[in-house]
Parts: structure tokens; C-alpha cells; sequence
């Protein structure tokens, strides 16, 4: 039994160990989605649009855009540009543009705007009050005595239930002021659903141009999101080890100079040791010290094939490919 329970144990600890595995915040700016990089001066062209709610949603949506990416800084945008459609469509856009100093010029077409209804009843019983009463004979304490009860009925009522869904669909594409070329497209899709039961919540129901605002808002957002570089987070996965712990533990205090040290004796000790190695890769990537943590990880996986440290390596070309596209799109600003 004492055995047995020794055996339960050791692969609690195991578990734990692989479940409890310790992970590290890195920061890292991502570069624009969208192919900005020469373009300083940008315009937001009114979108276009195929009639029914889709009129409505091409000058809500591109203002909120124009208004976002002003926010940002990122672009000095210049206002009163004609209409483009996502395909580079209109007449004397570039030479608008031309005439403007715009380099860029982004347009869009709203594919798809709509909201669908969907009404249901649900029946229901109810007593209703008449207002009338009768006399009621009962026994008491071996007494007949009489009371007054009012007249109740049962009623089937059916309650109304209302759903919305609200779909926004939008193409956006950045234009080449010069040459008319589409640099880069995306096409964005956004839904939303509310539920109403009862007339008077059915009544008091977001109408169906806030929704699609709404939607509106969310595709801006996102727009603005792939036209500037961003900050962005993710969490990354030390190498579990005896004789990391130590650095480990410096880690999690957010002492990466402390760790550092520590996991560069580990190696000093033991060249071999490859969880050393792969942890020094994750402070320098810490650091934004790509190449150096690519060296580190390499060094890693050719000791010990381990998914941690093949996938570290893929992630860390990743974000040199990333820096290399930022710098260019940061040129000139």
C-alpha cells in the first residue's frame, strides 16, 4: 500500500508540474495588417453602397474610421475625399488625391447590412379578476358557515418574443494614391443577436439602426487595429527544471537580469543542459532581443527535439519577420 501510494504520488507531482508549468508575459509591437508602409498622408474615402440600409451604414462606417485613425497619429488624415469603392471605382479620386499630397487612399464597400426579425407567441395561463363574487358554503368546527370569494377565471394569453439579428458585412481596401493599385483588402463580418419577450420589452428593443451602428463601431475598430501597428501580448512557456529553479523563480518576481544569471550558471555547469538554454532564448525575446533568442532556441532543439522548443523557434522567425516589416512601414514618420 505504502508503495502504491508513493506511485499515486509521484505522478500527482508530475501532473502538477506539467499543469502548473510557469508562463511569462512578452510584449511585442505587431505591424499594420494592411500594406501602409510609404504612406504618411492618407485619406478615408465615403464608402459606397447597393441601396436599403447599406446607404446609411457607408457614411457612419468610413467617418468612424476617419475619426479612429485621426485618434491614433499614426497618419495625417486629410477629410473631403470623393467616393471609392473597394475595388478603386469612382471618378477623379486620384486626382483629388494628387492634388491633396495623399499618398493612400482607403476605401470600402458595404457588402451586406441588414436586420432580420423573428417573431414567436408563447402561451401562457393566467387568472383573471372579474370583479364579481358568490357566496361559498363551508364546515367549520362542525358548524356550516358562508364567506364571499371573488370570481376567478383562467385565461391562455399569448406573450409575444422578439429576435433581432443585426449582420454587418464591409470590403475595405488601402489604394495607391499614385498608380490607382489596390495594395492590400479585407473584408470584415460582424453579427449581433437580442431577445425581447413580452410587448412592452419588445417596444423598448434597440431599433434596428443602433444595431447596425453597433456592428459599425466594432468594424472600425477593427480596421484601425490592421492599418496601425499595436502593442500585443502573449504568454510564453518556461522550461521546467531542477536546476532552473532557482532562475525560475526570479522570473515569476519579474527579475529577468536575476534569472538570466542564474539559468547562464546552469549552463556553465552543464553546456547540455537545454532547458537553461531554452529559458535564456525566453528572456532575451523578453528583452525583444529576437536574433539572440533565436540562437538560444536553436542551440535548445539540437540537444533535445522538444515541441516547446521547436514551436519557440518558428514563433521567434515570426516576429523577426515582423520586425523587419515594421521598421519599413515606420520609415519616414
Amino acid at each position: 500500500m505504502r508503495r502504491l501510494a508513493t506511485v499515486i504520488l509521484a505522478a500527482a507531482v508530475a501532473a502538477c508540474l506539467g499543469a502548473c508549468a510557469t508562463k511569462v508575459k512578452a510584449q511585442y509591437v505587431a505591424p499594420a495588417q494592411f500594406s501602409v508602409a510609404g504612406i504618411t498622408r492618407l485619406a478615408v474615402a465615403e464608402f459606397r453602397a447597393y441601396g436599403g440600409m447599406s446607404s446609411s451604414m457607408a457614411p457612419e462606417l468610413s467617418d468612424r474610421i476617419a475619426r479612429e485613425l485621426t485618434g491614433e497619429g499614426f497618419f495625417t488624415v486629410v477629410p473631403g475625399a470623393p467616393r471609392v469603392s473597394a475595388e478603386g471605382g469612382g471618378a477623379g479620386w486620384r486626382a483629388w488625391a494628387q492634388d491633396n499630397d495623399v499618398e493612400g487612399v482607403l476605401a470600402g464597400t458595404i457588402d451586406e447590412a441588414r436586420v432580420r426579425h423573428e417573431v414567436s407567441h408563447e402561451r401562457t395561463k393566467e387568472e383573471v379578476h372579474t370583479g364579481r363574487y358568490r357566496d361559498e358554503v363551508y364546515i367549520e368546527g362542525g358548524q356550516v358557515r358562508k364567506r364571499r370569494v371573488e370570481i376567478v377565471r383562467q385565461e391562455t394569453r399569448l406573450i409575444p418574443t422578439v429576435r433581432k439579428y443585426a449582420e454587418l458585412n464591409a470590403t475595405v481596401a488601402l489604394l495607391n494614391a499614385r498608380t490607382g493599385a489596390r495594395l492590400s483588402s479585407q473584408t470584415y463580418r460582424k453579427t449581433s443577436s437580442s431577445y425581447a419577450q413580452g410587448e412592452g420589452r419588445a417596444r423598448s428593443m434597440d431599433s434596428d439602426t443602433y444595431l447596425l451602428e453597433k456592428l459599425a463601431a466594432e468594424i472600425a475598430r477593427d480596421v484601425v487595429r490592421d492599418l496601425v501597428p499595436h502593442a500585443q501580448q502573449e504568454k510564453i512557456a518556461l522550461a521546467e527544471d531542477k536546476a532552473c529553479v532557482e532562475g525560475l523563480k526570479r522570473a515569476r518576481q519579474g527579475d529577468w537580469a536575476g534569472a538570466r544569471s542564474a539559468w547562464e550558471q546552469v549552463v556553465a555547469a552543464d553546456p547540455a543542459n537545454h532547458a537553461a538554454l531554452y529559458n535564456m532564448g525566453v528572456a532575451a525575446e523578453i528583452a525583444q532581443r529576437y536574433e539572440e533568442a533565436r540562437e538560444y532556441y536553436a542551440k535548445a532543439a539540437a540537444i533535445e527535439r522538444k515541441d516547446l522548443y521547436t514551436k519557440a523557434l518558428a514563433r521567434v522567425e515570426q516576429r523577426l519577420r515582423q520586425q523587419r516589416q515594421l521598421n519599413e512601414q515606420l520609415k519616414g514618420r
